[in-house]
């Protein structure tokens, strides 16, 4: 009796498929970041390597496939993560991702706002009323303003800009001073002042 024929197994020559599932292309990253990465194949997934900026950064052979990666190490800007899955027959494929690293704590805000007085003009004569107005810049935002007169608060407003109608009909002859003070969110405060003569 004839030996029966032993069974063909066919060459492996299909790549496994895989994609990066976390972090998401773009997405802002800092810190020590987990990376999630799905890899099947028809036969079996021997290995999948992680790779940061081209360089390898671990290997994980068993699911899930999962990477701890650190990366106060890497300049702040753009990272490319790429995951590379490899089958027993060493058949491979990889998927990448980029995101953006942004470890950098923001810088405090130290500038002042700018501060101007734009009405009245500085040595102006003044009558009995006189409309103050002024505006203010900052690199941020301003949050209000402040106008004194002769050292006395008058008005305080939010936002960047203060018109304010001075009677002055009370004021004693002579030189006065109008100040204007502007603060930001972090408390840095612009200052003018000018004086004005009855």
């Amino acid at each position: 009796m004839a030996a029966a024929a032993a069974a063909v197994v066919s060459p492996d020559i299909q790549a496994p498929t895989v994609a990066v599932l976390s972090p998401a292309g773009g997405a802002s990253v800092k810190g020590i970041v987990n990376v999630e990465v799905s890899a099947v194949d028809d036969r079996d997934v021997a290995k999948v390597e992680l790779l940061v900026n081209g360089s390898i950064l671990a290997t994980d052979a068993a699911a899930p496939f999962a990477f701890s990666w650190d990366t106060t190490p890497l300049s702040d800007g753009s990272a490319t993560l790429t995951a590379r899955a490899f089958d027993g027959a060493g058949n491979s494929a990889s998927s990448a991702v980029t995101v953006q690293v942004a470890n950098a704590a923001s810088a405090p805000d130290t500038i002042a706002p700018v501060v101007r007085i734009t009405s009245p003009a500085a040595g102006t004569g003044i009558g009995t009323s006189v409309t103050i107005q002024g505006q203010a810049t900052d690199n941020i935002g301003v949050a209000g303003i402040e106008l004194f007169i002769d050292g006395i608060r008058k008005a305080t407003v939010a936002g960047a800009t203060i018109s304010y109608k001075w009677s002055s009909r009370k004021a004693a002859a002579g030189t006065h001073l109008i100040r204007l003070d502007a603060r930001d969110a972090a408390g840095n405060i612009g200052t003018q002042t000018i004086q004005v003569i009855k």
